[in-house]
């Protein structure tokens, strides 16, 4: 029996050494993220936006104004630029402490490449604007396949990481950690839920305001390349999204808005162009509004239009049950979608 049980323990520390090799192994091992499928190149720039007049509630002490950083993607000129990485800067740093010992689990940061460049010029011609934000707990870098995807068909768009939400943002060369404001404890659900509506909601509402007139304040070449300022698209994923739906109906600049499989925690109707696309089974996120469209492309994870395929160990993908035959495939999808509503929803607009 002793022989038998050695041999078995034998057997289990094999098999979690190869497990953990191979673990590593492809951690190492490079990938790109699945080529955008429209005729533009893409560039990006990251930028910090800084309510001149807003304190912001969920930084720690209150009294601190509101700044988000974004990065803004602009369908550029061929060839111009040098390669994006994925995590430019210290946002590596700030993603790789945010891991810690789960890094393991995860793709280096800088063994993910992009189609983006920097420091492109911007292509010619005038493009739609959308404002984007990130589910809870998640960063604008974490939607980059459908970004990029977006930008290529004709769009700038400025992906919002909202501070204090997630779990480190980097704001002008600083690592800024989350607050307990801005990422209530999740252990109690109502009081979770309570704090979102009435605390992290409605700031995430107004960024959308504040970054929109950020950017028109900017001075900068790739940001003449936005047709204008004063009709613009929503959009974001999860919470996120909720926030985009409610946005749209308040702002008057806001023509239609998407909302990938987010929650509608504050909505209000309106006659503006919404759309909720939902994935999740069961359908959590189904609207009650009249107002809001919804459709369903697919049944899938909350996820599914993040990056999460290409950054996640694929063995704890499908312990996970976070694992799709064609992630790219899902993504491309929403993209169709989202690109399709914004068309229909500006009438005056013709994208390419």
């Amino acid at each position: 029996m002793l022989r038998g049980l050695r041999i078995l323990l034998a057997g289990l520390v094999a098999s979690s050494l190869t497990l953990l090799l191979w673990g590593q192994i492809w951690r190492e091992l490079p990938v790109r993220l699945p080529e955008p499928r429209g005729k533009l190149a893409v560039g990006r720039v990251a930028l910090t936006i800084v309510d001149p007049v807003r304190l912001d509630p969920l930084s720690p002490d209150g009294a601190t104004q509101r700044r988000v950083s974004v990065f803004v993607t602009y369908p550029a000129a061929a060839s111009s630029g040098t390669p994006a990485p994925y995590a430019p800067g210290l946002w590596k740093s700030a993603i790789d402490q945010t891991l810690g010992s789960n890094s393991l689990f995860w793709k280096r940061m800088d063994r993910i490449s992009t189609a983006m460049r920097d420091s492109a010029l911007p292509a010619d011609g005038k493009f739609p604007l959308i404002l984007f934000e990130p589910g809870y707990g998640k960063g604008a870098l974490d939607y980059t396949t459908l970004i990029q995807d977006l930008t290529s068909h004709g769009f700038v768009v400025a992906a919002i990481t909202p501070t204090y939400s997630f779990s480190r943002t980097v704001i002008d060369d600083k690592i800024i950690p989350s607050s307990g404001y801005g990422a209530p404890d999740e252990d109690d659900e109502s009081a979770f839920e309570a704090a979102l509506t009435q605390t992290v909601v409605p700031v995430w509402i107004d960024d959308f305001e504040m970054v929109r007139c950020g950017l028109q304040a900017l001075s900068l070449p790739i940001l003449k390349a936005v047709r204008d300022f004063d009709r613009v698209g929503l959009m974001g994923h999860s919470l996120g999204g909720g926030a985009a739906l409610e946005a749209c109906a308040r702002m008057t600049t806001c023509f239609a808005a998407v909302d990938i499989d987010g929650k509608t925690f504050v909505a209000s109707e309106s006659t503006k162009a919404r759309l909720l696309i939902g994935l999740s089974q069961p359908r959590d996120f189904q609207t009650t509004l009249r107002s809001i469209k919804f459709v369903s492309p697919e049944a899938t994870f909350h996820e599914a239009e993040s990056d999460l395929a290409f950054e996640l160990n694929p063995l704890l993908l499908t312990l996970l049950q976070r694992k799709t035959a064609n992630p790219a495939r899902t993504i491309f999808r929403i993209s169709d979608l989202t690109i399709r509503h914004f068309n229909d929803g500006d009438s005056a607009a013709s994208f390419p």
